[in-house]
């Protein structure tokens, strides 16, 4: 028999001599409904990022979103999508970080990822077992506080693709981020050869930016 490629569900029914006919097809199942991608988005405060990207997120029909917002008071009543009850503390145990795809981390002092039954510590575990282990996908933002620097010393830490090059000395200066050796990994920030060197041909992997430091200064 001639091979042959097939994209899409293929039915055969086959006759065998002696057998009476096989009674014809019924229709076909319908397929399965996608459901939609669950996203967790944690910041710190109320900061541009987090307006802008909660709302494309929330207006997203084809996602399912949580949103904390850390410094809010008590009495804040979280957001998300339609439907959705608003959280009261950072989903950390393993089988509340199960019912996300997605969880976004802005700028969060680390210190700050506690509930009432775990500590930092603990939730920055079970996030980092959470993402090498089952899969999650984890976006971090960074910030002008706490993210990243303040992150690496955590369980994440390892998972952080970008360091800042220098301590901050001066406002003034300017500062950027390069590829930590989990970065350099990456098929995200793998880019072809000669694609992170200057225009003098020297190796350069630098984001260049403010230092996250300097509008505090």
């Amino acid at each position: 028999m001639p091979a042959f490629r097939f994209s899409g569900r293929l039915l055969l029914l086959l006759s065998v001599a002696g057998c009476s006919s096989p009674p014809e097809p019924g229709p076909a199942p319908p397929p399965a409904e996608a459901r939609p991608t669950r996203v967790l988005l944690l910041e710190g405060y109320p900061r541009w990022e987090y307006r802008y990207l909660k709302n494309a997120l929330i207006r997203d029909a084809s996602l399912q979103v949580d949103v904390l917002l850390l410094s809010a008071d008590p009495e804040f009543r979280q957001e998300g999508s339609p439907g959705r009850a608003p959280l009261l503390f950072v989903p950390a145990q393993s089988k509340e970080l199960a019912q996300y795809d997605v969880i976004i981390i802005g700028d969060v002092p680390p210190g700050e990822m506690t509930t009432p039954e775990l500590d930092s510590q603990l939730v920055c575990r079970n996030l980092a077992a959470w993402v090498e282990e089952d899969g999650g996908g984890l976006v971090l933002i960074g910030g002008q506080a706490s993210m990243p620097k303040l992150w690496e010393e955590t369980a994440l830490g390892p998972l952080i693709p970008v360091a800042l090059e220098a301590p901050f000395v001066d406002a003034g200066l300017d500062y950027g981020y390069v590829l930590t050796d989990r970065g350099t990994l990456s098929p995200i920030t793998s880019l072809p050869a000669g694609a992170w060197e200057d225009r003098d041909g020297r190796a350069d992997v630098t984001v260049r930016r403010n230092h996250p430091r300097a509008k505090c200064a």
